[in-house]
């Protein structure tokens, strides 16, 4: 088995949730930032700026309690009690 693909998080916070779907791997840090990297992203860099990978995005989602994915949408729920969705093609 090899590496298909891989990121880094530009973050001083950790990561503490995982998730996978066919298509996307979901990674939320403590801080709230949550990265989607689309799975089929064959880019060997190891970091990313903004912009420079059309399969990867960044988005500030809040203080996290959970997060869960299916097909293309995440649901987060956050500390301020509301759950939203989100389009893991679009952010």
């Amino acid at each position: 088995m090899s590496l298909q693909s891989r990121f880094q998080l530009d973050s001083p916070t950790y990561i503490n949730q995982l998730r996978i779907t066919d298509e996307f791997l979901v990674a939320s840090t403590s801080g709230g930032l949550v990265a989607i990297l689309n799975t089929k992203c064959q880019h060997a860099a190891l970091v990313l700026s903004e912009g420079e990978c059309p399969h990867k995005q960044v988005i500030q989602a809040g203080r996290l309690w959970d997060i869960a994915c299916y097909d293309k949408v995440m649901a987060t729920a956050n500390d301020d009690g509301i759950v939203r969705l989100w389009s893991l093609e679009s952010g």
